[in-house]
């Protein structure tokens, strides 16, 4: 019951949510672009919307939602008798093994939902989508995963969803040590802005260090690689990886961080019996 209730409140919110701040990163778009005509637009502002430096709000929305899509109704019914009596019949472990493929899929989807949607607005409404390759480029994300202007979406698309799954999962697993309901709300969102702002202030604190050490450290969290990957970088990483390595870093860091709260959360899951 609790379950059901939440997920009538929440999807159809976060979805009038969601297309609502895809819509304005659209039309402030338009307005910025409305006198350009080239082949390359519609790609162009769909890689300029994804850039927290130009348009947060699509940053923050994706951040913020995160964890009502994916582990809200695992956050709120973990002290039910449902949920018990499943945990006494298939044990604690693939208890947690069950929710995190369960979340993994759902935010996976969720996160490709947003960017077709995105798309589909700015082809029917902005301007067509077109991949012709070696035309003006404005935005250098274009061919950020490869020289084909189609398989560099692709991928595009392929690691910004797995990265949104990896930081649902990451921020699942803060969740056994968040008790407040509206704090885990946010977690999302504060994560998202700690993984930039907190991260490049670190690095800041490792000048000390060689520069490839120091930089692969902050790529290692920095939030963006995962939400965004290969839009904005940190440092200077991308003079010695490709984004293909970059983001494998950053995802080896967030699944890292990850297994290390699980192994804590669910020791003190045990603990409490």
């Amino acid at each position: 019951m609790i379950i059901n209730h939440w997920k009538k409140i929440a999807i159809p919110c976060i979805t009038v949510f969601v297309i609502y701040g895809i819509v304005s990163s659209v039309y402030q778009e338009f307005n910025y672009h409305a006198f350009e005509h080239h082949l390359t637009l519609g790609m162009d502002v769909f890689y300029r919307i994804q850039q927290p430096g130009l348009h947060i709000w699509y940053f923050l929305i994706l951040s913020c939602t995160i964890p009502i899509v994916s582990s809200l109704t695992y956050f709120v019914a973990r002290k039910s008798k449902h949920q018990n009596y499943i945990i006494c019949r298939i044990g604690y472990k693939n208890y947690v093994k069950k929710n995190i493929i369960s979340i993994f899929i759902f935010t996976f989807f969720f996160r490709l939902f947003c960017s077709v949607v995105l798309l589909l607005i700015i082809n029917f409404f902005f301007s067509p989508i077109h991949f012709v390759n070696g035309s003006v480029i404005y935005e250098p994300t274009i061919y950020a995963y490869s020289n084909n202007m189609l398989i560099s979406l692709l991928t595009y698309l392929l690691y910004s969803c797995l990265g949104t799954a990896i930081f649902g999962i990451f921020i699942y697993s803060l969740g056994y040590f968040i008790k407040n309901l509206y704090l885990y709300l946010v977690t999302g969102l504060l994560c998202a802005i700690i993984g930039i702002v907190g991260v490049s202030l670190f690095m800041g604190v490792l000048g000390f260090l060689p520069e490839v050490l120091t930089n692969i450290i902050g790529a290692m969290f920095f939030s963006e690689t995962l939400l965004v990957p290969g839009v904005e970088l940190i440092g200077t990483i991308d003079s010695y990886f490709n984004c293909h390595i970059i983001f494998l870093i950053t995802s080896f860091g967030y699944t890292l961080l990850t297994i290390i709260l699980l192994h804590f959360g669910i020791s003190k899951e045990y603990r409490r019996g």
